[in-house]
C-alpha cells in the first residue's frame, strides 16, 4: 500500500480528514541524500525549547502538525534539515527538531509539518502510550483498529485521533488490517516500535 493511501485511510479510521501528499518544494534549504546529515544549526544553551514531550494527534510540545518550517525554526531547534528517501523510495523532506528528551523528525509538504514520527520512548501520550508499550495495553484503547502499509502493522484507535502506532511484528502475510480480536493472538511480546502524529480533525 502507498504511503498516501496508509496515511489517508488512518485519518478515516481515527476520524481525521485529509491534507494534501504533494511532494515538497524544490526552494528552501534543504540538501540531497539518503541519510540525515550532520547538524547544520549550532544548539547553544540559549537555543528555544520546543517544549514538553506530550504527544496528542496535533503535534509534540511546539511542534505541530500544519506548522510552517519558518514557524518552527522560531520555537524550537532544528539541528537538520535534509531530504532523504521514504519508505515507498520517494524523497521526503525531513527536519530533526530537538527536544529536551531527544530528538523529533518531522516530514515537511508544501514548506509546512505534515507527518511527525516519535521512535524514542522519552516521549507520551497523557495516558502513557509510548515507544515500547506493550501491545495488550494497547489494544485496551477504544475500538482498536489494525492497519496495513509501508510493510508494517499499525494501531490506531478514537481515543487517540490524529495518532497511529506501529508495532514489531506485523503478523502472518494474510493478516490484513486486521480486527482486535486477530491483534490480539499476535505475540505478547508484540510493542509499540514507532508512533506517527498526522493530525486530527473531527
Amino acid at each position: 500500500m502507498k504511503r498516501t493511501a496508509l496515511i489517508t485511510l488512518l485519518w478515516a479510521l481515527s476520524g481525521c480528514g485529509t491534507k494534501s501528499d504533494q511532494p515538497a518544494p524544490a526552494s528552501g534549504q534543504p540538501s540531497v541524500g539518503t541519510a540525515e546529515h550532520a547538524a547544520t544549526d549550532v544548539v547553544s544553551r540559549d537555543s528555544p525549547s520546543c517544549g514538553n514531550g506530550i504527544l496528542t494527534g496535533e503535534g509534540v510540545g511546539k511542534l505541530r502538525i500544519g506548522e510552517s518550517v519558518e514557524s518552527v525554526r522560531r520555537d524550537c531547534t532544528v539541528v537538520s534539515d535534509t531530504t532523504q528517501l521514504g519508505a515507498e523510495g520517494m524523497p521526503s523532506r525531513i527536519v530533526a527538531v530537538l527536544f529536551p528528551q531527544d530528538t523529533v523528525h518531522a516530514e515537511i509538504v508544501d514548506g509546512k509539518v505534515w507527518r511527525v514520527e516519535i521512535r524514542s520512548p522519552h516521549f507520551s501520550t497523557a495516558d502513557s502510550l509510548r515507544v515500547g508499550t506493550s501491545l495488550a495495553r494497547l489494544l485496551k484503547s477504544k475500538t482498536p483498529q489494525g492497519m496495513t502499509g509501508e510493510g508494517a502493522l499499525f494501531v490506531v484507535s478514537p481515543d487517540h485521533c490524529g495518532l497511529s502506532f506501529k508495532l514489531s511484528d506485523n503478523g502472518p502475510p494474510v493478516l490484513r488490517d486486521p480486527p482486535p480480536a486477530q491483534l490480539s493472538r499476535l505475540p505478547a511480546a508484540t510493542r509499540i516500535t514507532e508512533i506517527l502524529i498526522v493530525g486530527c480533525h473531527k
